[in-house]
């Protein structure tokens, strides 16, 4: 083999060895995730031990979270399925000492909760440590913070920056639960995870969950406009409604699943993270004195519950391309008619052009019908409301199509339903009156 060719070999062996390397992650303008220059959207699952890795790979997730517990075992098996990887919450406090931050005691309690795989870190520079993560096979980025307090953010904000200096190509997320500190976090990430469970800690009325929603959708939307050229995403929690409500047939469904994912899509997020708690395991229930009781799942229930999330996580994938390059649109007006005798008053919804397409994101908080009518841009001339044809592109059981006696189509919501309706233009020439055609 000549000189030439052993060189041209070498260089492809690594190259290939170069692409088992972790991948660069940055932040688009808009909040879309881009990775290795291509637009991303996260359907992602947080995993505590192995056994949560693997039920994520087969319900499709293409992301998983790790935490600081993970060893490379993991570490390896999520990426040879091919998911990209998010590493645990282990590196803010060890970074503040090593900056000559003062934490208090319990601030640090957590400071040696360190990934396995760097057993030594004790006697290891920090930044040999982050640099050696980053070049993991699939991670993008870590989480340095997960629900910080506001006297943490002088911390947090240092962290970021010295990872940020030493790692560019790698993203900083941070989560939280409280959206009062969401604008003090601002500068501690690239992406901001606020995680919420609609119904956690209370036993609610009948009405919780609706107006849960909307607290949820107005908290997103806050986040959102904080957080601008930055990112937010939502942590959907995987909790049954036994944990609150005590009776121990009630599961978790798709449709509470998929309600929630939708309303803070239509607020702005551009990404969402699964976690369970490992309470996808469990049924609860009341016993005779009244006490809290948690039964395991059985084989069967537990299968069901997976299939039902492996369905939800194929629909969210499928959004992608429209969520990551969707840009708000005003073309396609949304009227809402019933119920109510002047509709239902503001319901909120999202609509995104996506290369001349319209796709509106519509969810139902209501235990009735939501229906409306698509409007074209031109609202005061009655030629130009049949602007629109519409096809049904998530959410199939939920979205039925009509037609309005003036060829607006029409739509209704099932109750607690949601989906995506795909809008696309008549021309022009169908819009104009038959004696003019």
């Amino acid at each position: 083999m000549s000189l030439r060719k052993l060189g041209c070999s070498l260089l492809a062996a690594l190259g290939s060895a170069s692409a088992l390397w972790a991948d660069t992650a940055t932040i688009r303008g808009d909040g879309t995730m881009v990775v290795d220059g291509q637009p991303f959207f996260p359907v992602a699952y947080r995993a505590e031990k192995l056994e949560g890795v693997k039920e994520g790979i087969d319900c499709g997730f293409n992301m998983v979270m790790g935490s600081g517990e993970w060893d490379r075992q993991i570490y390896d098996v999520a990426n040879q399925a091919g998911l990209k990887i998010i590493g645990g919450d282990s590196y803010v406090h060890f970074l503040g000492v090593q900056e000559g931050i003062n934490l208090k005691a319990r601030e640090t309690s957590v400071i040696w909760n360190f990934i396995k795989h760097t057993r030594d870190q004790r006697r290891r520079s920090v930044f040999k440590q982050l640099t050696e993560f980053g070049k993991l096979p699939g991670v993008i980025g870590w989480v340095t913070n997960d629900e910080p307090e506001a006297k943490s953010t002088e911390v947090c904000e240092a962290a970021y920056e010295v990872v940020k200096s030493y790692m560019p190509e790698k993203l900083v997320f941070t989560i939280s639960c409280d959206v009062r500190w969401v604008g003090g976090l601002l500068n501690t990430a690239d992406v901001l995870i606020y995680d919420r469970y609609l119904l956690r800690g209370t036993q609610p009325p009948e009405n919780a969950y609706s107006n849960a929603l909307n607290s949820l959708a107005d908290n997103m939307e806050h986040c959102v406009k904080l957080w601008q050229s930055k990112s937010c995403w939502y942590m959907p929690q995987l909790y049954p409604p036994s944990y609150f409500s005590l009776k121990k047939d009630e599961l978790l469904t798709a449709a509470a699943v998929r309600q929630q994912c939708y309303t803070a899509l239509i607020a702005g997020a551009k990404g969402l993270v699964f976690y369970d708690w490992g309470e996808l395991n469990y049924t609860h229930y009341r016993d005779k004195k009244g006490e809290k009781q948690s039964v395991k799942l059985t084989p069967e229930q537990k299968a069901q519950q997976l299939s039902m999330l492996k369905e939800v996580v194929s629909e969210f994938k499928s959004l992608g391309e429209i969520i990551c390059d969707g840009r708000p649109s005003r073309e396609a007006f949304v009227m809402f008619t019933a119920p109510g005798q002047m509709g239902p008053g503001s319901i909120k919804h999202r609509v995104l052009d996506h290369y001349g397409k319209q796709y509106v994101l519509l969810s139902n908080p209501l235990d009735v019908p939501l229906k409306g009518v698509f409007l074209g841009p031109d609202l005061g001339h009655n030629n130009f409301q049949k602007t629109f044809t519409g096809t049904v592109f998530a959410g199939h059981n939920d979205i039925t199509l009509g037609k309005h006696k003036e060829g607006m189509v029409t739509f209704t919501v099932a109750p607690g339903g949601c989906g995506v309706v795909e809008l696309s233009r008549t021309s022009i020439i169908d819009r104009l009156p038959e004696e003019l055609r």
